[in-house]
């Protein structure tokens, strides 16, 4: 979940109180809050190895996923793929990549 316009904090300051929200930090330095950091995790590593996240979260929770649970992860997986996506373009504009 969006915790600021762009998911990037305006400032480094250790004092800023939406610090404390966030629940996933990416490499690009954007930030959101998340309620199932360890099933995110599972979608992350299922993308990056080529396997079905949908798949790879039930194996994790040991039973077939609900319809409004696939969803879920599908639109997650999405956001994964969009956010690399756009922080992979910018590292090859910015000479990171």
């Amino acid at each position: 979940m969006s915790l600021v316009p762009g998911d990037i904090l305006p400032s480094v300051s250790r004092r800023d109180k939406r610090r404390r929200l966030t629940g996933v930090w990416t490499s690009g330095n954007r930030i959101f809050a998340c309620w199932g950091r360890n099933v995110l995790r599972r979608i992350v590593q299922a993308i990056a190895i080529g396997q079905s996240p949908r798949e790879t979260v039930a194996a994790y929770l040991r039973r077939p996923l609900s319809a409004e649970e696939v969803r879920l992860v599908g639109r997650s997986a999405d956001v994964v793929m969009r956010i690399a996506n756009l922080e992979g373009r910018e590292n090859l504009l910015f000479g990171e990549g």
